[in-house]
């Protein structure tokens, strides 16, 4: 995963678009360059481009403030076209390999594979076998992928690798904390939507995503106190950084959405243990948080309330330098949780496969 070739990771959330580039890995690494720029509300949902003019002209802004035009960017792509699918596949000699990962594609994904963009990475050999090898398969709608690409061309870069947003955030977990024993859980929550990944002893094991975020609870805050959409977000942001000031009537709203939010994750994981993927792994060991939502007060003790592990919250900058004046260091605290897939991607090289 760490080689030493650059990219320009491109991050396009639901509420942001963060650029970073990297540097000094595999000996250290920095961010040599970062920006962080708003985009409109509505702009993107569920992973989905709603107005991909307004996307670029973002984007435009903030590759002309890098001075990186014409570099080739990693990109992450999230939300309900982007599918992950963990199989096993023989290796034995009278098995061809190539087919079988055409054919297990084709019935996990159920589409025609002529619909889609779609890669695979080896993860080693199979628990329990000794002819069986894991793999990760990874499929996009080819409309999906296009309208990124569109995006990025658009902004004046060129397109180097793209992946999954929960892989990406899998690979900053690995650079900052390494490898953990048994099963864990790296749950990203954003403005419109939350990903929940699984991870055993390093290897990515599945991923899942649900339509909901950051954005429910201003959502709640303007329906419950009657408020504009600005001063219900201005009110929620506020509270998350000075929690005595919440008051009786929000704490209630608050916990309503932290409810919700607590309860999908808990989904999630009655999926994952239900499907094939969740076959032969332990117990869930600890629950790590990032995303820009994943701050809300209280959230993170509803959520280990819920699921009865260990909640804990991700620093993507734990073994990351700051080389950059792009980045002041008053800035990191308050967006340390907004970058964690902008840094896995920025780890990625041009051509690569999915990493894992």
């Amino acid at each position: 995963m760490f080689k030493t070739k650059k990219l320009v990771a491109v991050d396009i959330g639901s509420s942001a678009v963060k650029v970073v580039q990297l540097g000094g890995y595999p000996a250290s690494t920095a961010i040599e360059k970062f920006a962080m720029a708003a985009i409109p509300v509505g702009s993107i949902e569920n992973g989905i481009v709603v107005d991909a003019s307004a996307i670029m002209t973002v984007l435009k802004t903030v590759v002309s403030k890098l001075g990186i035009k014409g570099r080739r960017a990693a990109i992450s792509v999230s939300g309900s076209g982007v599918m992950l699918k963990k199989i096993k596949v023989s290796r034995t000699m009278d098995a061809n390999f190539d087919e079988q990962i055409l054919g297990e594609a084709a019935k996990s994904f159920q589409l025609d594979l002529s619909e889609m963009y779609f890669d695979y990475a080896e993860m080693g050999q199979s628990f329990g076998t000794t002819s069986d090898v894991d793999v990760l398969l990874l499929g996009a709608r080819r409309e999906v992928i296009e309208q990124y690409v569109s995006i990025v061309k658009g902004a004046g870069l060129e397109i180097g690798v793209m992946e999954s947003g929960a892989i990406s955030v899998a690979n900053m977990f690995e650079l900052n904390y390494g490898t953990v024993e048994g099963l864990i859980m790296i749950v990203s929550i954003g403005a419109s939507h939350l990903q929940v990944g699984f991870v055993e002893h390093g290897r990515f094991l599945f991923s899942q995503e649900m339509p909901i975020g950051g954005d429910q609870y201003t959502t709640s805050i303007m329906q419950g106190m009657n408020l504009p959409r600005e001063a219900a977000e201005a009110l929620k942001i506020g509270i998350s950084s000075n929690p005595a000031a919440v008051t009786p009537e929000l704490t209630r709203m608050m916990a309503e959405t932290s409810t919700l939010i607590s309860n999908d994750i808990r989904q999630c994981i009655s999926f994952f243990r239900s499907s094939p993927e969740g076959d032969d792994v332990g117990p869930l060991k600890y629950c790590f948080l990032t995303g820009g939502a994943s701050r809300t007060v209280h959230l993170d003790s509803a959520i280990a309330a819920a699921i009865q592990v260990p909640v804990h919250f991700v620093n993507p900058f734990q073994k990351v330098e700051i080389k950059t004046k792009d980045l002041r260091l008053e800035q990191i605290g308050t967006i340390s949780s907004m970058v964690s897939c902008a840094v896995g991607l920025g780890l990625r090289l041009k051509n690569d496969k999915v990493a894992v």
